[in-house]
């Protein structure tokens, strides 16, 4: 469901315009940001409890897990009007529990999550960067303590420890393709997952800078396309 991503631009008579990327279903996205520099990034929330579907999803009423962050880019502008909106917004997931990071131009961020009896979680930096790997953070809110890893886990606590390590004081962008390379999965035949592209955004520019992977390479290495830049609008 993952092979083909396409990158879609949207400029509506009434609403922002936006460019997102999705994985499968068009009327929703993995991530994107919208001409007021909203961005919005899908994760999976809980890798440890995911389960392979039993059946055809079944639509509920409400948002699904990738219409969500369509939403928020199609109707908000900044962090403040996404937490209203996510507050307000009935949403189901499909048996893969997920959680989003969204930021704003203004440099303002949080992770939105929902837990147990349909909980729902505003998680904020207390100071610095604000990382979000594949666990809840509202269950493990310090880097410092978080439990060791499990076959089921996939690194999700190592490669939160090692973003905490590497994104301590001013990152340039370079940095963080270095700190997002680090954590990428290992193209190894023993891990069964892969990244599958790896994206940056700079909500100041309203831009998404998107590599793709295109395979597996020679001694545990991955084959990626060009970093390429995608504007909103344009």
């Amino acid at each position: 469901m993952a092979a083909r991503p396409c990158v879609i631009t949207t400029i509506p008579d009434d609403g922002p315009a936006s460019t997102v990327l999705t994985m499968s279903d068009l009327d929703g996205c993995t991530e994107g940001i919208n001409e007021s520099g909203l961005t919005v990034v899908l994760l999976l929330g809980d890798v440890a409890a995911t389960e392979p579907p039993a059946g055809p999803p079944v639509p509920q009423a409400g948002l699904n897990v990738t219409q969500l962050p369509r939403f928020l880019l199609d109707t908000c502008q900044n962090v403040e009007q996404a937490k209203r909106a996510l507050l307000g917004a009935k949403q189901y997931s499909e048996g893969a529990p997920c959680h989003y990071l969204i930021a704003d131009a203004s440099g303002r961020s949080f992770v939105w999550e929902r837990g147990a009896q349909d909980s729902e979680h505003i998680i904020e930096a207390a100071a610095g960067p604000l990382c979000a790997t594949n666990h809840p953070l509202h269950r493990h809110p310090d880097v410092t303590r978080l439990p060791e890893d499990t076959p089921e886990s996939f690194h999700t606590y190592e490669r939160a420890r090692t973003l905490a390590k590497r994104t301590v004081g001013p990152l340039s962008a370079d940095g963080l393709r270095q700190a997002l390379d680090a954590v990428s999965m290992p193209a190894v035949p023993e891990e069964p997952w892969r990244t599958l592209w790896r994206s940056v955004f700079d909500p100041a520019r309203r831009t998404m800078n998107v590599r793709f992977y295109l395979g597996d390479g020679p001694h545990g290495t991955a084959r990626h396309s060009p970093e390429i830049s995608f504007g909103v609008g344009t």
